[in-house]
């Protein structure tokens, strides 16, 4: 029998195989809500690559418990599959199945007992064998790990063993289902064989081999992030470039945003950082879709962008998962900037959100996932802090509620030259062009209350020009068209 475990959402699964049949299995744990009431059970079901996983569990620390009785059923029948906390998935229909379980276990005070059942369900979608190979030894496209996922945690191995050759598999599926592959005698530090990292099968671990991961993209359980950390561990910080934007109601506003991840600092460095994976959490519903860029490339600290290997994905609905790294053998140490993420917020949503006794808001990025890694696999530790930015609403773009009116910007449309004037008594201001994704294509200062700016250089389409003195951003709406 092959075992192998993981941490689903802090609880330990175990799975088996045993002739190439899959099983597994669960444990129980508990939450401390107050001394006298009981743990707060819950199943969670899902289906990772071709294995169906159970877990019952609760989100709280406490003590584990063993089920005093569990029963297995196809949805709807009541022939019972099993009785056991593990259950053969072995010639099963494709179908919705059931699980329920009994348990007996103490209040928190330990005085008496809670007695209850819960069940939940759980989707086969195809077979659970493979006439081609062994189980666990099957090669799913995009999954580098073995976890029987292709996700951003993925990238971390291709770049690790980057320009590894190997022997290539037959055949060139990209589809979601186990394949057989020669093992090409090499393994990862975690035990893994290379053949797993080759996701496209062409023989040599390089930049292909994230197309099968973006084209079987899961979502994915983050492992909880640490709370607390050894003294002097690092942080990985979110930094936004405005310290707040000015909300217009009923004004039609697209307001570009860009807020950069940074990784140590000058004063408390990392030694030895080869890649790194991470989820950002933030509110899509006031974001512009289609908007949100992550830039990895330009002065990373990773790299350029011929030293890293990267991909974004959106997942879940509220997550941006992001994986950066190195390619060339040689870890990174000192502090800087990792990635910059680019997005466009829609004001007349966001102002809608705002209570009118506050008058503001904040907009939160936030970490959900965190994996750093050096050359050889290891973790390493990294503090993560969030950031926010302060949405503030507005009666005028402006300080001085002339000034938005005596702004000109013309001619627009534009054939490619603009003419920006501003009112007198405005400071003088700096401008940045915004593509309609979010991205900064073109920065400038404005030397005279009467400046020209070309943007000849730029394709036919819609911008956004944003105008910033002081404390004060103005954006309106240009056009490109020759």
């Amino acid at each position: 029998m092959n075992t192998f475990w993981s941490h689903i959402n802090g609880i330990k699964l175990t799975v088996a195989l045993v002739a190439g049949v899959c099983l597994f299995s669960f444990s129980i744990s508990a939450k401390h809500l107050d001394e006298f009431t009981c743990p707060n059970f819950e199943i969670v079901s899902n289906v990772s690559g071709n294995i169906a996983i159970n877990s019952i569990y609760n989100s709280g620390e406490g003590g584990v418990f063993v089920p005093t009785s569990v029963s297995w059923y196809f949805e709807g029948a009541a022939t019972i599959l099993g009785e056991a906390p593990t259950l053969v998935l072995e010639n099963l229909d494709k179908g919705t199945y059931q699980v329920c379980v009994d348990y007996d276990a103490p209040t928190i005070s330990g005085e008496g007992s809670c007695i209850e059942t819960i069940c939940s369900t759980f989707e086969i979608e195809q077979d659970f064998t493979s006439d081609d190979c062994d189980f666990l030894d099957c090669v799913f496209p995009g999954d580098t790990d073995n976890d029987f996922q292709a996700n951003v945690y993925d990238v971390l191995p291709i770049g690790r063993y980057f320009g590894e050759v190997g022997l290539p598999r037959t055949g060139e599926s990209y589809q979601w289902e186990g394949l057989d592959a020669p093992d090409w005698g090499i393994t990862t530090s975690e035990g893994v064989d290379l053949k797993h990292v080759d996701c496209n099968g062409d023989g040599i671990i390089g930049m292909e081999d994230i197309v099968p991961i973006m084209m079987n993209y899961h979502n994915k359980n983050n492992p909880p992030i640490a709370t607390e950390f050894p003294i002097n561990t690092p942080n990985i910080s979110i930094s936004f470039e405005m310290d707040s934007v000015n909300i217009i109601p009923d004004e039609n506003q697209y307001i570009p945003i860009r807020a950069n991840v940074y990784c140590a600092s000058h004063n408390l460095t990392l030694d030895d950082l080869y890649g790194i994976a991470f989820s950002l959490k933030m509110n899509f519903d006031f974001i512009l879709p289609g908007s949100v860029q992550v830039d990895n490339t330009r002065s990373s600290f990773l790299g350029d962008s011929d030293e890293i290997i990267a991909i974004s994905q959106r997942s879940n609905t509220d997550l941006l998962d992001v994986a950066i790294s190195r390619i060339n053998r040689t870890p990174v140490s000192g502090f800087g900037r990792v990635a910059s993420i680019d997005f466009t917020i829609i004001g007349d949503i966001v102002a809608r959100s705002i209570p009118p006794s506050e008058g503001h808001i904040y907009f939160p990025i936030e970490f959900d996932g965190l994996k750093a890694v050096n050359l050889s696999g290891q973790q390493l530790d990294l503090r993560p802090v969030n950031g926010s930015i302060k949405l503030v609403k507005k009666t005028s773009q402006v300080g001085n509620p002339k000034f938005k009116s005596e702004i000109d910007i013309f001619p627009n449309p534009s054939s490619g030259n603009l003419r920006i004037s501003l009112p007198d008594g405005m400071a003088l201001t700096s401008y940045s062009i915004i593509n309609f994704e979010g991205r900064p294509v073109q920065n400038g200062e404005l030397i005279s209350q009467h400046s020209d700016i070309s943007i000849d250089n730029l394709s036919n389409g819609v911008y956004f020009i944003r105008l910033t003195s002081n404390d004060n951003t103005y954006v309106e709406k240009i056009q490109l068209l020759r």
